[in-house]
C-alpha cells in the first residue's frame, strides 16, 4: 500500500479510536474507497470486538479490518490472528495505551507510529 495512503488511514483511525479509547472500536478500509470507515462493534461487552455477519458477505471488498486494543499492546491476540487468517484479510490494530499501530498482513507484524 502507498505510504501516503497508509499514513492517512493511520491518522483517521487513530482519531476515531482515541475518541472511543475505553472500549474496543473497529472499522474497515474498503478496496475502492481507500480510507478508514468506522463500523459498529457488535460485541456486547466492549472488551472484545465482533463484526456484523453482513460484513462477511462483502469481505471481498474489504482491504483491511481495523480495531483498537484499549488497554494492551497493538500486537494481534491469538483470536485476532485466527480471525484475520480465516477472513483472509489483514488487520490493523491500534493500542490506545501505547499510541501505536501494528499491521498484521496474515504472515507477519509490522509496527507503525503516527
Amino acid at each position: 500500500m502507498d505510504e501516503g495512503l497508509l499514513k492517512n488511514i493511520l491518522t483517521q483511525s487513530r482519531v476515531y479510536f482515541l475518541k472511543n479509547r475505553y472500549q474496543e472500536s473497529c472499522g474497515v478500509v474498503f478496496n475502492k474507497k481507500v480510507k478508514f470507515t468506522p463500523i459498529k462493534n457488535e460485541a456486547p461487552s466492549g472488551w472484545t470486538f465482533s463484526l456484523t455477519p453482513r460484513l462477511h458477505l462483502i469481505k471481498s471488498k474489504i482491504k483491511i479490518i481495523c480495531h483498537s486494543h484499549p488497554f494492551g499492546d497493538a500486537y494481534p491476540s491469538a483470536l485476532d490472528t485466527k480471525t484475520a487468517i480465516d477472513l483472509d484479510t489483514p488487520f490493523l490494530i491500534y493500542s490506545c495505551l501505547y499510541d501505536n499501530f501494528v499491521f498484521f498482513d496474515l504472515e507477519k507484524c509490522k509496527p507503525y507510529k503516527v
